[in-house]
């Protein structure tokens, strides 16, 4: 069953991908809103950041890519042992529902891995986020037709941590 809705929505991703052409700059115009919603992501990072880390999911979620990626990059100059600062970064280009990431977002998002790999700072969780999202990154290549094998790599990695880490807090 859980293939079967990935598949739907995979098939849903491919429609919204082929629509916006792979051009992700212009999904906003101007700044970002003050008031995105609200967001508690615990996280291991330092607790100067974690207000920063919070708005930098939000915007992330709210489909505001690069000034996602600008906030958790600023994160990881202010607390550069912030796994999840460069977890987040390499979220910031995996675009997902709206379009196949190209070969420039897979580079950096795999180069944002690694320094989430080789950050210090992160508890169990964080590395179980960080190694799903590797599912998505991992072997992609030039091939944009193994897009859809990957992300529901990812989707079961991700499952299997909900399942694993039912408190956020933990």
């Amino acid at each position: 069953m859980r293939i079967r809705v990935f598949t739907g929505l995979a098939a849903l991703s491919l429609c919204i991908s082929v629509a916006s052409a792979h051009d992700h700059s212009g999904m906003a115009e101007g700044p970002p809103p003050a008031k995105l919603g609200v967001v508690s992501f615990e996280t291991s990072c330092k607790a100067q950041v974690r207000e920063s880390f919070n708005r930098a999911v939000a915007l992330m979620h709210s489909f505001w890519h690069d000034e996602a990626e600008r906030e958790f990059r600023k994160i990881s100059a202010a607390d550069p042992d912030c796994a999840m600062a460069w977890w987040g970064v390499a979220m910031t280009h995996a675009h997902q529902i709206l379009a196949v990431p190209t070969a420039d977002d897979r580079a950096a998002g795999d180069e944002a891995l690694s320094k989430a790999d080789a950050a210090r700072t992160k508890s169990a969780r964080e590395a179980a986020y960080i190694r799903a999202l590797h599912h998505l990154y991992e072997g992609f290549g030039a091939d944009t037709a193994a897009y859809f094998a990957h992300a529901a790599r990812y989707a079961n990695a991700m499952g299997d941590m909900a399942a694993a880490y039912p408190d956020p807090r933990s």
